[in-house]
C-alpha cells in the first residue's frame, strides 16, 4: 500500500495504481474488522467513497472524473440545496506542501474569474478527511468524450467548441492566468 502511495504521490493517474490501493484499503480494514483490533492493522478508508453519507456541508452523489490533482465527485450542497463539482486532492499527495499550495492556488486563481466558459468556483476547504474544492457542476459531455464519439467533428461546430475556449483563455489570461 505505501508503495502504490509513493506512486500515487508522482502520477495520480498511473495505470490501475489507484484501484489497486483502495483494493488494498477495503482489504486491510476487513482484515483489522476480522481481528477486532485497531492497532493491529494500520490503515486509512478511502478518501470519499463513490456513494457516501453527508460529509459536512457536501454529500457526494458519484465519481465524475479525476486528473494529476485529484478526483472530481458530483456532490449535492446540504446548505443551500444544488448540486456541485466536489474536487478532492487525493490523499498520497497530501502530504506534499508543494503540491497543496498548488491546489489551493488553483482554488483562488479559478475564484478570481467570472466568464461564461469557466466554471466558477464556490467553496474550498477541509473537513475530516478531504482539502477540496467546489465548483460549479456542469452536466453533459467532456470534450475528449465528444471527440472521442465523433471524431471527426465537422468543422463549424469545431469552430464554435474552438471559439468558446479560446474566449475563456482570453478571459483568463486578460486577468494574468
Amino acid at each position: 500500500l505505501a508503495i502504490h502511495d509513493k506512486i500515487l504521490a508522482e502520477d495520480f493517474s498511473y495505470g490501475d495504481v489507484k484501484a489497486r490501493a483502495d483494493g488494498l484499503r477495503r482489504a486491510l480494514a476487513e482484515v483489522k474488522r476480522a481481528l477486532g483490533d485497531s492497532k493491529t492493522v494500520a490503515t486509512k478508508p478511502p478518501a470519499v467513497p463513490v456513494v457516501a453519507e453527508a460529509k459536512g456541508r457536501y454529500k457526494v452523489l458519484k465519481k465524475v472524473g479525476q486528473g494529476g490533482m485529484g478526483v472530481v465527485y458530483q456532490a449535492e450542497d446540504t446548505v443551500l440545496h444544488r448540486i456541485v463539482a466536489y474536487k478532492v486532492l487525493p490523499p498520497a499527495v497530501r502530504e506534499s506542501p508543494k503540491i497543496l499550495e498548488n491546489f489551493l492556488q488553483e482554488a483562488r486563481v479559478a475564484a478570481a474569474l467570472s466568464h461564461t466558459n469557466i466554471v466558477t468556483v464556490f467553496d474550498t476547504g477541509k473537513n475530516d478527511t478531504d482539502l477540496y474544492i467546489t465548483m460549479e457542476y456542469v452536466d453533459g459531455m467532456t470534450l475528449k468524450e465528444c471527440l472521442d464519439q465523433r471524431s471527426p467533428i465537422p468543422t463549424p461546430e469545431l469552430v464554435r467548441i474552438a471559439k468558446q475556449i479560446c474566449l475563456g483563455l482570453d478571459y483568463a489570461h486578460g486577468r494574468n492566468v
